[in-house]
This record gives structure tokens, sequence and C-alpha cells, in this order.
């Protein structure tokens, strides 16, 4: 049980360090930035109600990119 709760903290960890951190537009507020990110972040999972059904997952780095945003 021990190895498997491990494991389990490694793999998110792991997962964590993959993404990239992206920075705000210049002269964008910190609001903007926020909801933009949870847009892409809904439109990763799926859970997002602008995505018509059938459409696929936009992965949240391709999307955050699309609306313009650089990688720190």
């Amino acid at each position: 049980m021990k190895w498997i709760l491990t494991g389990s903290v490694l793999i998110g960890v792991l997962a964590g360090c993959t993404s990239h951190h992206f920075v705000n537009k210049t002269g964008q507020s910190d609001k903007q930035f926020i909801q933009d990110k949870a847009y892409c972040q809904g439109l990763a999972t799926g859970q997002s109600e602008s995505r018509p059904e059938g459409e696929r997952l936009i992965p949240y780095d391709e999307c955050m990119r699309n609306l313009g945003y650089e990688i720190k």
C-alpha cells in the first residue's frame, strides 16, 4: 500500500512538471489571464460548454498559445 501511494505522488509530481507556465500578455489584467486559463482548462478536459459536440479536445498548451500567450 505504501508503494502505491508513493507511486501515485510521484506520477502527480511528474505530470505537473511537464506543463508549461504562461505569462500575462502586455497590459493584460490578472483577471483576464485567469479567465483565459480557466477557458483553456475547460477545453482541454472536455468540460467547456463552448466546444461543439464531436469536436476534438484541444490541449491546454495549444489553447493558450492560440490566445496569444507565451511560455515563460
